[in-house]
């Protein structure tokens, strides 16, 4: 009697153990930052950061307007000025090219495109004519910006597409694409700051 004739290795239940115990203070100091409450100064903070966020989300939305403004300005340059040699009938349901191009395909995208396109921007200039009044409304503004964008950008490509094969000059071909290019690096910087603006309301309104 009361020899040690067998033990058990407790080792890991002992380490289980302490890992629960410290687990229990951590969330007792947990609890008891609850029960405290916010300190007044931290809350003072959190508003501050609450009334410069409210700030930061009404100038994004009071910037919609000019972003879509500025957007239409250079979409309309892209399509009246850059393109303006490339059409006759520019503004007429049946624009035609000022060229003959061997791809009737291609000739046929870029026309279609070009009355689109005319289309887009008398859509758009109406709709710049209104005020939006609600958050949900410039919202929306900027979404019609960004779709009549993408339209005016895909006239464009169109009309490298046919300028691949046409009865021009090369000295004429390269200066038709170097003012097509130039009306898509503008409608891209648009699209750019379109979608910086679409972002800069999301994160104000997260924060």
């Amino acid at each position: 009697r009361g020899d040690i004739i067998a033990t058990l290795e407790n080792g890991s239940q002992y380490a289980t153990v302490l890992k629960a115990e410290a687990a229990l203070e951590s969330e007792r100091a947990t609890l008891a930052a609850i029960e405290r409450g916010t300190r007044p100064e931290e809350i003072l903070i959190s508003e501050s950061d609450v009334r410069q966020a409210a700030q930061t989300l009404t100038q994004a939305y009071e910037n919609v307007r000019n972003v879509s403004s500025d957007a239409y300005t250079k979409a309309d340059d892209a399509v009246r000025k850059q393109t303006d040699e490339l059409f006759t009938l520019d503004e007429t349901n049946d624009p035609q090219l000022s060229f003959t191009a061997w791809d009737s395909v291609a000739e046929a995208r870029a026309r279609e495109g070009r009355a689109r396109a005319t289309k887009e921007l008398l859509a758009w200039r109406q709709e710049l004519l209104t005020t939006p009044i609600t958050n949900e409304e410039r919202k929306a503004f900027l979404v019609q910006a960004e779709t009549h964008t993408i339209v005016i950008q895909n006239f464009l490509t169109s009309l490298l597409d046919v300028l691949t094969n046409v009865s021009l000059s090369a000295s004429t071909v390269a200066s038709y694409k170097a003012n097509i290019t130039t009306g898509r690096t503008n409608t891209s910087t648009a699209l750019s700051s379109i979608l910086d603006a679409k972002n800069a309301i999301e994160n104000a309104t997260i924060a």
